[in-house]
């Protein structure tokens, strides 16, 4: 749902860094992230509180922003699919296998190399291996620590 340039203004009050930081406490990040995404296209749709003069209820981040920043009415088309998205399963398991694939390799070759490589390829592994960890730890279906 949008909302109309004349509630756009009611809800941010001309106060351009008021709708930003309202925005960005919404989606709980920062001031400049919210402009980095709503340049982006990858703002959500969040609901945005009614303000203390009795503005709309619900309002596209975008729209706002863009009336904000000065550029009109953002464009209707759906907003592409968000890179930041939670990945499903099926890739974090696949990352997490190649990752694995990856460690064991850097151990197969320490075991051939000299000693001053030998340490670098070992320390290597470990970093990958702690990735791969990570990512597990990320899996929908894992437990939280």
């Amino acid at each position: 749902m949008t909302i109309s340039l004349e509630e756009a203004r009611q809800l941010i009050g001309g106060d351009k860094l008021v709708a930003l930081r309202e925005i960005a406490e919404i989606l709980e990040i920062g001031v400049p992230s919210v402009r980095q995404k709503a340049y982006r296209g990858q703002l959500p749709i969040p609901l945005l509180p009614r303000t203390s003069s009795g503005a709309p209820y619900v309002a596209r981040a975008a729209d706002v922003l863009a009336y904000v920043e000065g550029h009109g009415r953002a464009d209707d088309t759906e907003p592409p699919e968000d890179p930041y998205a939670e990945p499903t399963k099926s890739d974090l398991e696949l990352l997490s296998e190649s990752l694995g694939r990856d460690a064991a390799t850097l151990r197969r070759l320490a075991s051939d190399a000299p000693e001053p490589d030998r340490g670098a390829l070992r320390r290597q592994a470990d970093r990958i291996d702690r990735k791969r960890r990570t990512i597990a730890d990320r899996r929908p279906y894992a437990r939280r620590r």
